[in-house]
């Protein structure tokens, strides 16, 4: 394959990016995170579209879609695919410009079948990843030979190995549930015998049942007839009952509404008269309220004057006081009557001592800081000369501890080599502490696995005799079946011949043969329970050997398993040898390196305890520095020159006797203001009260009014209550008549005369009703004895249809289960057909994981035959390199010689030379169409010398077209025939070409 063309859009870092390759050598140079390795990850994603990578991964940030479309050529052909994911999907291959395929699935396996590679071949074969090539020689030849079958896609038969063990597990398990589910075979027989027999005998009962109910239901419903007809009279009687019942109730109720007409009628004329003889006495109650209530809405008017003036007249006495109270203390306060200005100006005087006097208390202030801090600058001087001594001993000790961790850095490679020596040593050791654990049961499968030959030959003889004793049962039944046909036969005849041998018998003769047919008959069932016996044991004891035999067949694959782990145990065990060799040699190293740290420790601990020292004397020292002694001094004696023998005392006491001066002379102002104040309220009260005066009048003179009528009120108040107490009677008695006060009389009375009338036609229906229940002779008692009668027949009814129900749900649910008896029946048949397809298909699986995909079955085959094809490759492009070396050989174990040395024994460079060599064997190998390689940071983890000795190496190399070497090394670009930059711009990959 020789790679044309590659134009990225959207994918990864990459906008907008189109490259054209050319044969040869081609280096892509850019930073780490540039975009050089998404160029061939957009490859690998236009060859196989793999779904592996994630479409949120490849698809550029801001963006919704990517597309790649590559160009290659193989076989003299073009070949050109699109694909495109995100919004929608595209997926395009064309073959000479012409289209080739159109859908993912299709293109998927034309490049394949073009390239004759998959994805997996193409990732780890054609694309060379960071550290891959030096790997392939730093690896033990197990790991060589893992990776190598990796490569060739021969991992994937081990894989199918491994999966293929499920299913045969299953596939067993499949078998046994079957052998399990067969057993029951005999049994189900049996029960479809039982249940025929039983539903015969049911069937014939319930025949019986049904014509004992069809007698008992022809009886109850001549019953039925005779209760129906009582029934009637009975609903007659009831009705008849009630009608006289309810009459009775009218009666009653005629009776009652009489005597309450009666007692309305009295007491409506006696109300009458009540309200005609009060009826003056009303009039002048209601003319006299009608005044007090005009009066009542004047008194309203007027009241809130009269109880403003009421609230000014006490506000005038309380004002009156406020101020005497005023006068009296602004005699002891103020003898000489001074003004509010003459106040106010005094004040103010004492306010502007007192400020003077609070600017020298914070110059006292000052003077004590400035005091604190020259006493802290003598106090540092003491302790700078106190810890100077200790603060040298702390230079001196730090200067050597720093010289002693030098010397450690140097052996710090000796302490990281130990390190990495326990640690392997400890996870060595762990692994064959679980290989140990794996293997416990290592030596008892291999004695298990060593029975097999003796359980097999158990295993046939048991066979054989079930098979014999299968033959003498049926013999057995067969002479039962031969003895039982004689006794039939004799039974039915009439000759005297015997039917069997034709010679003549008698009676008795015949009743001695039937005797003893009988008697053989039950001899030969005897002996066919003890053969049945002994053929259950056989076949128990067959199952025992059987589950034997299928478990050493399990142990087999473990054992093959197991086999390996002890192998990985035996290199495991050798390489702890090994590791704790190597630790032994590193010892003297240690001793110096752990006397060093020992030696830097103590010294630690010295400069701890001598730290605390070299800290006051730093921060002494630097406070020293910071501070100015003679500046402090001169400010000092400038305060003290202000502040003179002021003391904070004195100055105090002074501001006491001044903050109290103005407080009373506050108070003195706070009071003649205040009376000033009152003195204006009481002003405007007084002018209040006489505007109100007049009104104030008016309303005593409405109250005298109103206390007069109210006493000629209470003269008609009786009178007055008496009209209304009848009134409202005859008002409630009008409401329940619904007519007028005036027409309550004349109602009750025509109300009266209906209701007698009512009273006569009720009596008259009553004695009606009762000639009609004499004349239908209903009686209970003979009532009850039919009903009686009815309901046993009726019950019995009723009990022989549920014993028929019973016994046709227990037919119905016979009739079911020996369906499904019958159903599963036919499924154990259709069961011994699987078990045997089972057989074979575990039979056949076996053989085939055993011949294709395990080890030493189709995976060696492989190995054999692409070894000398690799080693061929590999030989082909070594040649091109120029050293002096004829021959690479990958032996059986896959350890690698050279000219039959040990790789091992190569320079560092000459073992790149044959790495790489392998990698492109390989590559080769896999593709027989191979004209390129991609190689992805080929000089990681190699040193100068190593890197240089791989240039030559790439530029020897003859048998490629094409070569693609990605690097942050810009000195690949020495071999390169074609370099490409890629660099990064605001997240976006950039592509230069030379």
């Amino acid at each position: 394959m020789i790679i044309k063309n590659i134009n990225i859009k959207n994918f990864r870092s990459h906008s907008n990016t189109d490259i054209s390759f050319k044969q040869g050598i081609t280096t892509i140079i850019g930073e780490n995170g540039s975009g050089k390795s998404s160029i061939f990850e957009a490859m690998n994603y236009a060859l196989f579209a793999p779904r592996r990578i994630k479409l949120s991964d490849a698809i550029k940030r801001g963006t919704d879609f990517f597309s790649i479309s590559f160009e290659f050529e193989i076989n003299g052909k073009r070949y050109k695919v699109i694909r495109g994911r995100g919004k929608k999907n595209i997926n395009y291959l064309y073959e000479n410009d012409k289209p080739y395929s159109e859908n993912n699935d299709e293109v998927n396996n034309k490049i394949k079948e073009i390239l004759n590679m998959d994805d997996e071949v193409f990732s780890n074969a054609i694309y060379i990843k960071q550290g891959d090539i030096s790997s392939l020689i730093q690896i033990t030849p197990a790991e060589r030979k893992k990776l190598i079958g990796k490569l060739l896609g021969i991992e994937r038969y081990e894989q199918v190995w491994d999966k293929l063990k499920t299913p045969l597990k299953n596939m067993e398990l499949d078998l046994k549930k079957i052998e399990g589910e067969l057993i029951q075979k005999e049994d189900i027989n049996t029960n479809i015998n039982n249940l025929k027999e039983n539903m015969e005998k049911n069937s014939k009962i319930l025949k019986e049942l049904q014509d004992k109910f069809n007698h008992a239901v022809e009886l109850r419903d001549r019953k039925e007839k005779l209760l129906k007809k009582w029934e009637k009279k009975e609903i007659e009687n009831n009705n008849l009952q009630n009608n006289l019942k309810e009459l009775k109730y009218g009666v009653e109720t005629s009776e009652n509404n009489i005597k309450i007409l009666i007692s309305d009628l009295g007491a409506i004329n006696t109300h009458n008269n009540i309200l005609n003889s009060n009826y003056l006495n009303y009039s002048k109650y209601k003319e006299i309220e009608n005044k007090l209530k005009k009066l009542a809405n004047e008194l309203l008017q007027y009241k809130k004057y009269y109880d403003k003036f009421n609230e000014l007249n006490g506000e005038m006495k309380g004002l009156e006081k406020t101020i005497k109270e005023i006068d009296k203390k602004l005699i002891d306060k103020n003898p000489k009557n001074k003004s509010n200005s003459e106040i106010e100006q005094e004040i103010n005087d004492i306010n502007k001592e007192l400020n003077k006097l609070d600017d020298i208390l914070n110059k006292l202030k000052d003077l004590e800081l400035l005091n604190k801090e020259l006493t802290k600058i003598e106090n540092s001087k003491k302790e700078l000369n106190k810890n100077k001594e200790n603060y040298l001993k702390y230079l001196e000790l730090s200067k050597k501890s720093k010289e002693l961790n030098n010397k450690l850095m140097e052996l710090s490679g000796i302490k990281e080599k130990e390190n990495d020596l326990k640690q392997q040593i400890k996870s060595t050791e762990y692994k064959i502490k679980q290989l140990k654990q794996d293997l416990k049961d290592f030596n008892n499968i291999d004695i298990e696995i060593n029975k097999e030959k003796e359980i097999k030959t158990k295993y046939e003889d048991i066979v054989n005799k079930i098979d014999l004793l299968k033959e003498k049962i049926a013999q057995n039944n067969a002479e039962i079946n031969q003895t039982k046909d004689a006794i039939e036969k004799l039974k039915g005849t009439t000759e005297d011949k015997c039917p069997v041998c034709q010679s003549n018998i008698d009676g008795l003769k015949k009743q001695e043969l039937l005797k003893q047919y009988n008697q053989l008959i039950e001899e030969r069932k005897q002996k066919s329970n003890k053969l049945q016996i002994k053929y259950n044991k056989y076949l128990s004891e067959k199952k025992d050997i059987k589950d034997k035999l299928d478990k050493i067949n399990n142990l087999k694959n473990k054992y093959g398993q197991l086999k390996e782990k002890n192998n990985n145990l035996i290199e495991e065990e050798n390489k702890l040898i090994k590791l704790n060799n190597d630790l032994n040699v590193i010892g003297k190293d240690l001793e110096e390196y752990n006397k060093i740290i020992e030696n830097i420790k103590t010294k630690e601990n010295k400069l701890k305890e001598l730290e605390q020292y070299y800290k006051k004397y730093e921060y002494c020292e630097n406070f020293l520095k910071d501070s100015n002694e003679q500046e402090l001094v001169d400010n000092k004696n400038k305060l003290l020159d202000i502040i003179g023998n002021n003391t904070n005392k004195s100055i105090l006491n002074t501001k006491k006797e001044l903050n109290n001066k103005v407080g009373e002379l506050n108070e003195l102002l706070n009071l003649i203001r205040n009376k000033e104040q009152n003195m204006k309220k009481l002003n405007v009260v007084n002018k209040e009260i006489d505007n109100l005066k007049d009104k104030v009048a008016t309303n005593s003179q409405l109250e005298i009014e109103k206390n007069s009528n109210e006493k000629e009120l209470i003269k008609y108040k009786d009178g007055y209550n008496q009209y209304n107490d009848s009134y409202a009677v005859l008002k409630n008695y009008a409401d329940k008549y619904a007519v007028s006060i005036e027409e309550i009389r004349n109602k009750v009375n025509e109300l009266l005369k209906k209701e007698n009338n009512n009273l006569n036609n009720l009596n008259n229906e009553i004695q009606n009703i009762k000639l009609s229940i004499e004349k239908l002779q209903y009686n209970i008692e003979e009532f009850e004895d039919i009903k009686k009668d009815y309901n046993k027949i009726n019950n019995k009814v009723n009990e022989i249809n549920e014993d028929i129900i019973k016994l046709d749900t227990t037919i119905k649910n016979e009739n079911k289960l020996l369906s499904e008896f019958e159903n599963k029946l036919k499924q154990l048949e259709k069961l011994e057909s699987k078990k045997e397809q089972l057989n074979n298909a575990i039979h056949n699986l076996a053989n085939i994981r055993e011949a294709v995909f395990s080890k030493n079955g189709f995976q060696q085959y492989l190995r054999q035959k692409y070894i000398p094809i690799i080693q061929r490759h590999t030989n082909e492009v070594f040649n091109e390199f120029e050293l002096p070396y004829s021959h690479i050989e990958i032996k059986n174990d896959y350890d690698i010689t050279v000219d039959d040395n040990p790789v091992k024994t190569l320079s560092g460079g000459e073992q790149i030379a044959v790495a790489l060599a392998i990698r492109i064997g390989i590559a080769k190998a896999v593709c027989s169409d191979l004209n390129c390689i991609i190689l992805d940071e080929p000089t990681a983890f190699l040193d100068e010398n190593r890197r240089h000795n791989l240039l030559r190496v790439f530029r020897n190399i003859k048998s490629l077209s094409q070569i693609f070497v990605i690097s942050h090394h810009s000195e690949l670009e020495q071999v390169a025939n074609n370099t490409i930059t890629v660099e990064k711009n605001m997240g976006n990959s950039i592509i230069r070409s030379s």
